[in-house]
């Protein structure tokens, strides 16, 4: 009896050695130290497989600032629809599937709206998106040139993750090219605190105005768009690669430590139910 505590004892100091060393881990990943991988997509459902893709497919074109798209051996327009439009053809989804029903003259962006107004909603609080769900923006150029802020559905951008604090990564076009940009709408009004950026610009603003908070893309901010469809997400949950992909690499090293633990025990000799009385009477 003595010596099978001894040998549980031996258990426990390698199970408290994995929970020390995966603290270590986590401290050098959040300053940096370490990069982030993606998550092995063995552990994820076949939707989370496609938000992946589309999140590959964006990051792939970001730099772009040529005059048109070129993906799958399809020409696209090198406009924010056009790149939503390409993005999304590459995973077999139209996202202007209900062109023709839409409003007479309706841009790229409404038209996408159009097609996906039942998959909308506006409330951060209540459910943050995730990667490859879209961001439609009101008022990010002056479209109809009347000099007034009444320009809706000017933009559109694809989500490529949600971070910890709520600042949302997305990537779109902007007159520059294809490029990643971020909006918190817990931080409204903020562009960065220290080295923290919370809002980039989306709007050019004239030097002559002072008022820099309604340039910033949350002041643009319009409607989310589920385009996949899917299960709703608390603010909580969400973080840079998404609940359900962080999650995969969770399942992964539980799987593995289970795994080391089974060894452990075949190696000396002890049944689970040893371990567990042990444990019980601790």
């Amino acid at each position: 009896m003595i010596l099978m505590r001894r040998k549980i004892k031996i258990i426990i100091s390698f199970l408290l050695f994995l929970n020390v060393a995966g603290e270590l881990a986590a401290k050098k990943r959040d300053r940096g130290d370490m990069v982030k991988k993606e998550p092995d997509t063995e552990y994820l459902d076949e939707k989370d497989k496609i938000r992946l893709k589309i999140r590959k497919v964006s990051q792939s074109l970001i730099g772009n600032n040529r005059r048109t798209i070129k993906l799958n051996g399809k020409t696209y327009p090198n406009d924010c629809s056009g790149m939503v439009r390409a993005v999304f053809d590459s995973i077999g989804v139209n996202v202007y599937k209900k062109a023709d029903t839409a409003p007479r003259g309706a841009n790229g962006v409404r038209i996408i709206h159009h097609s996906f107004k039942d998959r909308t909603w506006d409330d951060a609080k209540k459910r943050m998106p995730r990667t490859g769900d879209l961001i439609i923006f009101n008022n990010t150029y002056d479209m109809n040139k009347n000099k007034k802020w009444d320009d809706k559905y000017t933009h559109v951008s694809v989500v490529t993750g949600v971070e910890k604090n709520g600042t949302i990564a997305f990537i779109h076009h902007v007159s520059q090219g294809i490029q990643r940009y971020r909006m918190n709408l817990f931080k409204n009004t903020v562009y960065k605190e220290g080295d923290v950026k919370y809002n980039d610009f989306i709007r050019r603003r004239p030097k002559s105005d002072k008022n820099k908070e309604k340039y910033l893309s949350s002041s643009a901010f319009y409607t989310f768009i589920d385009v996949l469809g899917g299960e709703k997400v608390s603010y909580t949950d969400t973080e840079v690669y998404d609940k359900d992909e962080n999650n995969s690499e969770n399942k992964k090293i539980n799987l593995q430590i289970k795994e080391d633990i089974q060894k452990l025990l075949v190696k000396y000799g002890i049944s689970e139910d040893d371990l567990v009385e042990y444990l019980q009477s601790q």
